[in-house]
């Protein structure tokens, strides 16, 4: 069986259990939905970069990826290629390691 891995430049809120405050290490891959930056919330894109400096692209294409964890559900998104997406489409209800790049 592969391993998945998902990488995040920083540990953004979103990436923390709120009731023990631990940060997640594992979460199941349930949607990967193609979507334009310029279409999302300003409180969407407040929500996925939260504690961090990370700027959001403001036009083009993205992957809104959808995860599971234990105790919730997390959101984070991609730039979309068309091999990204075929790429995360294909590991729907798979799991994934959560890296933080430090």
């Amino acid at each position: 069986m592969r391993t998945n891995k998902i990488k995040f430049n920083a540990v953004y809120a979103k990436l923390i259990n709120p009731r023990t405050h631990t940060r997640y290490t594992y979460a199941k891959l349930l949607e990967a939905i193609p979507y334009h930056y310029e279409d999302l919330s300003l409180s969407f894109r407040l929500y996925d970069t939260a504690n961090s400096d990370f700027i959001l692209l403001s036009s083009g294409r993205c992957i809104i990826l959808i995860f599971q964890t234990k105790s919730g559900i997390f959101t984070t998104l991609r730039t979309l290629t068309a091999y990204k997406l075929k790429f995360y489409r294909a590991r729907i209800g798979e799991d994934f390691e959560i890296i933080i790049n430090k």
